[in-house]
């Protein structure tokens, strides 16, 4: 049986959600293709620089321990496939950007979302980063950065409860869940980040 489509103005509504991972994907469903006729990229908003390669020397990262009021998740984190990502991450991590920021975002089987600043989805470093999209899967566990079209990753970052492979080659895989599972899925929407720690 045939999906029934979505009306345009909800469409439209869809396209302008303060969450990117939902503009995303509407943008590149069918419904999404239609509306967006003779459009470049995705809803976007940036107004920042790139972050410079220079920003790099990450390769003995090994992992980071999120820490939360239910316990930690440690993520091995993975320098070679997205090191711009991994260097901004490690980066605002070590400057204490993470401590105290909310999980704004939790969708039950789908992910758990942090990194904003302002709680709203749409907060970031002031700093924006080139995508480094890979064949890596988004497995149970994956870690993503949040975006809303090309090269406007900055803080938010995802993991991933169960696959989801619709968001390969659409977002920069850049960790992996090693231990913590009953912590990441006990994460509830407005739980805190206590502490991010980088272990190299």
């Amino acid at each position: 049986m045939a999906r029934e489509a979505l009306p345009a103005d909800v469409i439209a509504e869809l396209l302008a959600d303060p969450e990117p991972l939902v503009r995303m994907e509407v943008f590149l469903s069918d419904a999404g293709r239609a509306a967006r006729a003779g459009n470049a990229g995705p809803p976007q908003q940036r107004s920042y620089p790139v972050i410079d390669d220079a920003q790099f020397g990450v390769a003995d990262v090994r992992s980071a321990i999120i820490e939360t009021g239910g316990g930690s998740i440690e993520v091995a984190l993975l320098p070679a496939t997205a090191p711009a990502a991994v260097a901004n991450f490690v980066r605002l991590a070590e400057e204490g950007f993470y401590t105290g920021l909310l999980f704004h975002r939790v969708v039950p089987d789908f992910v758990v979302q942090a990194g904003d600043p302002t709680g709203t989805g749409w907060g970031g470093p002031g700093t924006t980063l080139r995508d480094e999209f890979s064949p890596l899967p988004f497995g149970r566990g994956a870690m993503g950065m949040a975006r809303a079209g090309k090269d406007t990753a900055g803080s938010q970052w995802f993991i991933t409860h169960s696959p989801q492979p619709h968001l390969e080659g659409h977002y920069t895989v850049f960790g992996q869940v090693l231990s913590g599972w009953q912590i990441l899925d006990a994460i509830r929407q407005g739980d805190a980040i206590q502490r991010v720690t980088i272990q190299r």
